[in-house]
């Protein structure tokens, strides 16, 4: 794999920061093992900060790919909420259009302590 993942759990979320080349077969096995990770521990929220993994020299099509991808994953991660930290312009959007495919409690913030009060607040707000 070409993609590695820090995997760090932290109370009742776990902490995801990709490292290295995307290619497009590593998207459906890495996409599980993070919410295999979450399920296992029984852990409420996934925090992935994607600020230095490069998205941007990815292709659009290849950026379809991974949302499609990633939206038809995580609606399964019922009662997990995801929040994507995101640096790019590219990562924003990507991440963006993804949570208005998928029914799954996902948002996208620019830094990480927006990212972390969002997902730590009670599962009953908004």
């Amino acid at each position: 794999m070409t993609i590695t993942l820090d995997i760090e759990h932290v109370d009742a979320y776990i902490q995801v920061t990709p490292h290295g080349v995307y290619t497009r077969d590593e998207v459906f096995p890495v996409s599980h093992q993070v919410l295999d990770e979450c399920r296992q521990h029984d852990l409420s929220g996934i925090l992935i900060d994607t600020t230095d993994f490069d998205i941007d020299s990815i292709s659009p099509s290849e950026k379809q790919f991974i949302g499609h991808h990633i939206a038809k994953t995580f609606p399964a991660a019922r009662g997990i909420k995801i929040a994507f930290v995101a640096s790019s312009d590219t990562q924003k959007q990507l991440f963006d259009a993804v949570a208005g495919q998928t029914e799954a409690k996902l948002s996208v913030f620019a830094a990480k302590d927006d990212a972390l009060d969002w997902l730590l607040e009670p599962q009953n707000k908004k």
